[in-house]
C-alpha cells in the first residue's frame, strides 16, 4: 500500500518545496496530494478531510 502524503502549501513555495513535492509526485506509485492555502479561495474544510486520509502531513 501506498503511503499518501498531504503538502499544505500556506505561502508561496519556494523553489526547494516545489522541486521536492515534484519529485515526490514522480515516484511509482506515489499518493502525493497539495492543498493551495495561497489560492485565492482556500478549501478549509476539503483540506481537512484529506488530513484525515493522509499517513503524513507536511506544511510549507
Amino acid at each position: 500500500m501506498a503511503h499518501r502524503q498531504l503538502h499544505i502549501v500556506v505561502s508561496p513555495p519556494d523553489e526547494f518545496a516545489q522541486e521536492l513535492i515534484k519529485a515526490l509526485q514522480a515516484q511509482p506509485g506515489a499518493q502525493v496530494e497539495v492543498a493551495d492555502w495561497v489560492a485565492a479561495e482556500p478549501d478549509y474544510a476539503g483540506t481537512v478531510s484529506k488530513i484525515f486520509e493522509a499517513d503524513s502531513v507536511v506544511t510549507w
